[in-house]
């Protein structure tokens, strides 16, 4: 049988408790190793102050011809400079620690984003079945078909219209062409008779003066 969905919840929380606890505790352990390094740091500066002082000393130690003295500043010196050198190597196994850490959490962090991208990629597959992404495929299809068929159905009334224009203007071309034909329509143009001076016929006034 199944978990129950009440179970699966409560293994969901489970796991986040976990989780939460581990970066808790992932946290806690960082913070105590970046102290642990502050700490070593000021231990190092601590001894290099001991070791200069111990380098002065025994340098006036000889100037003061006292070998014994000199030879015990510089021993100081050397046990300093060694306790240096260790802390060095403490400071850089926490850093690696520390590094390693980081990387770790880094690493679950990654792990359970991919874990939880996987799970939430297979319940939207769950969801759509082949069948439903074929009707959907077969719906757009059928929809861009009626487009295409409601785009040329609006192409051919433009041709249809521009045809009956054109066809318009011939029969009002051809109309225009047979008016200036028919003889029936044309202005009559009359010829005005040629009058010679001789011709011509004397204007009232003449005939006042002759009389």
């Amino acid at each position: 049988m199944g978990c129950t969905p009440n179970k699966e919840k409560d293994s969901t929380q489970e796991q986040k408790r976990k989780e939460v606890s581990r970066v808790e505790s992932k946290d806690t352990v960082t913070i105590e190793l970046s102290s642990k390094i502050r700490e070593a740091k000021g231990f190092i500066k601590r001894l290099e102050i001991k070791a200069k002082e111990s380098h002065i000393s025994a340098t006036k130690a000889l100037k003061e011809k006292n070998k014994t003295k000199a030879l015990l500043a510089l021993k100081l010196k050397k046990m300093y400079t060694k306790q240096i050198e260790n802390a060095n190597n403490m400071i850089a196994m926490l850093e690696k620690t520390k590094v390693d850490l980081e990387s770790s959490a880094l690493t679950e962090q990654v792990y359970n984003t991919l874990k939880d991208g996987t799970i939430t990629m297979k319940e939207l597959q769950a969801k759509v079945s082949i069948a439903d992404l074929e009707d959907l495929r077969d719906e757009s299809e059928e929809i861009m078909r009626l487009n295409n068929e409601v785009t040329e159905f609006f192409k051919g009334k433009t041709n249809d219209e521009q045809n009956v224009l054109k066809e318009l203007d011939e029969i009002e071309e051809q109309t225009i062409k047979q008016e200036m034909d028919d003889p029936s329509l044309k202005i009559p143009i009359h010829e005005v008779p040629h009058v010679n001076e001789g011709d011509k016929v004397a204007s009232p006034s003449h005939e006042i003066i002759s009389a």
